[in-house]
């Protein structure tokens, strides 16, 4: 209710203003229900949040199709918020190198691709983005210790119910022996689990 209130009186108009909060204190606390010490744990709240990895932060812009898998494939792929943004932006072309690498992401196809290359399409998404970068500190996206197993390199799947763990913990698993998941079975799988 105070997001939707704040959205009203236009203190909040972007996802961007949610992170300028501290300079509408004055406002706030006209406001009823708010007083020094909420508003102070509210700014401590949002203070918290201020530092966010990659794939959180490609996550949580709610491009269609681009969950939490797709999410932390393109940071994996890309690294860093300015690389994935500018690649995201020379995709436009399907002919160029940039567009070939993006939908060669085991996981992520032409359709994908598409709602990636339509949402850095549109104005009001890249300031969206650039006033977030502004207010943020995103974190290069850093991969996960592997250890050399004879999972190494090789291709997994998981389906079907887990019985000792969730697919999450097992996907993470995998991952840390070095395996590659991926999300259907094709002809590069060599485990099915």
């Amino acid at each position: 209710k105070h997001i939707e209130n704040f959205i009203k009186s236009g203190l909040i108009k972007t996802s961007a203003d949610i992170f300028k909060l501290e300079d509408h204190v004055e406002e706030i606390l006209k406001k009823e229900g708010w007083g020094i010490k909420s508003v102070d744990k509210l700014l401590a709240s949002i203070d918290d949040k201020r530092v966010v990895s990659l794939e959180r932060f490609i996550y949580a812009l709610g491009i269609p199709q681009v969950g939490q898998a797709i999410s932390q494939l393109l940071a994996k792929q890309y690294v860093s918020l300015s690389v994935w943004c500018a690649a995201m932006q020379a995709s436009k072309d399907n002919d160029s190198e940039e567009y070939s690498d993006l939908i060669n992401i085991d996981g992520i196809g032409p359709s994908v691709a598409r709602d990636l290359i339509e949402f850095f399409g549109e104005p009001h998404n890249k300031m969206v983005v650039a006033e977030l970068e502004k207010q943020l500190s995103i974190e290069n996206y850093i991969a996960p210790v592997t250890y050399d197993s004879a999972l190494t390199g090789k291709s997994v799947v998981f389906t079907g119910t887990m019985s000792t763990m969730s697919r999450v913990e097992a996907k993470a698993k995998a991952e840390s022996l070095g395996a590659i998941v991926a999300g259907s079975v094709s002809s590069k799988t060599d485990f099915v689990i």
